[in-house]
């Protein structure tokens, strides 16, 4: 009797004193880990002080956040010595002016996507602005327009929902690139619904560390975007345009440095504020592992084809956060779509019988 009293006691008594003392160990070591994150941004302030201008989320740029830019909106900056420009055109876009109707002897490819899309120091520096530049050395017979139609927070339903728009504008191609959003904003927030007792217990240090979302349950989620980015294809090949687009990028976990590895668990956290966050970059990895997967053959059976951009942009060095991009990991992300993209030019050049050299009048 007296051993199966000291058992039920420490049942009782013991063990949820070692749960209460493991979940304020964790706390600890959480707190411990934000401030070496904070070290670590302060110590790269010319990165971080920027980012509300660099990826074009200040709100006297909207006309509806995250929804809509304001036509004609313009932010000029100097940051840490380094001037900023941000002008949205009268379309509601970080991009230069543009014909409503195709010029003659033009190529149009328009870029859809979030922050990732918009992102730059000025919009020459963004990577649609980068891949213009790229192409016209490629194409120089040929005026190239590369649109930039991001949207910053924008999600994988956005221009299925604004396709007549964006159709009207006659595309030669179109690229997109995202991924982020869709997890972390919409399919996220949306497993913590369906499961409040998972999410409830979440909340402690201890649960979350050792019962984190299932990525299988996120399936059927991104089997949703990948219907959006399939849709897309579609509506593009029906009307005889070619459709590119990218799988969704991050810093490898295996990489990371001292420093950086705290900051993007900070990082992700604060992105997932609504209870309960995310405290692992590592979760969100493996998420984004098994977006990249579910989307590819959805968008290739409607007849686009997709660049693993994932594959090509993992060092850390290349990235600010969990998915923005340095200067230099812009112009990796350029680089990544130009060899698909010109392919699908010279094929459209071959298709409608025009001579290497010939430009369209």
């Amino acid at each position: 009797m007296r051993l199966l009293a000291v058992t039920l006691w420490a049942l009782g008594v013991g063990l949820p004193l070692l749960g209460l003392a493991t979940e304020a160990g964790l706390r600890w070591r959480w707190h411990a880990r934000v401030e070496r994150a904070r070290e670590y941004r302060r110590s790269l302030p010319e990165l971080f002080d920027a980012r509300p201008v660099h990826e074009a989320w200040l709100e006297s740029l909207w006309e509806t956040m995250w929804v809509r830019y304001r036509p004609g909106a313009r932010m000029q900056t100097t940051l840490r010595g380094v001037e900023y420009d941000i002008a949205i055109d009268r379309h509601g876009f970080r991009t230069d002016e543009f014909e409503d109707s195709k010029p003659a002897g033009t190529l149009r490819i328009a870029c859809l996507g979030g922050s990732t899309t918009v992102q730059g120091r000025v919009n020459a520096e963004t990577y649609p602005g980068l891949l213009e530049a790229k192409l016209q050395v490629l194409f120089p017979d040929w005026r190239i327009e590369v649109l930039n139609l991001g949207i910053s927070g924008a999600r994988s339903h956005y221009w299925v929902d604004y396709w007549p728009e964006l159709e009207a504008w006659t595309p030669d191609v179109i690229v997109q690139y995202e991924g982020v959003n869709d997890i972390l904003w919409r399919w996220l927030p949306r497993y913590w619904r369906r499961h409040a007792g998972h999410a409830a217990l979440s909340r402690t240090m201890l649960f979350s560390a050792l019962w984190p979302p299932p990525v299988d349950a996120f399936e059927p989620d991104f089997d949703r975007s990948a219907a959006n980015l399939a849709r897309v294809a579609r509506q593009a090949r029906k009307h005889g345009i070619a459709y590119v687009a990218g799988t969704f990028a991050a810093p490898d976990p295996a990489l990371l440095e001292p420093g950086q590895a705290e900051h993007l668990d900070l990082n992700v956290s604060e992105w997932t504020q609504a209870p309960p966050p995310l405290r692992s970059y590592r979760e969100y990895e493996a998420l984004l592992r098994r977006f990249n997967e579910r989307v590819v053959d959805p968008i290739r059976a409607s007849g686009g084809e997709v660049v693993p951009v994932a594959e090509q942009l993992r060092d850390p060095a290349l990235f600010t956060d969990l998915c923005h991009l340095r200067p230099q990991g812009i112009e990796r992300l350029a680089e990544a779509f130009v060899p698909e993209v010109e392919q699908r030019l010279r094929s459209i050049l071959h298709d409608r019988g025009t001579p290497p050299g010939a430009r369209q009048r």
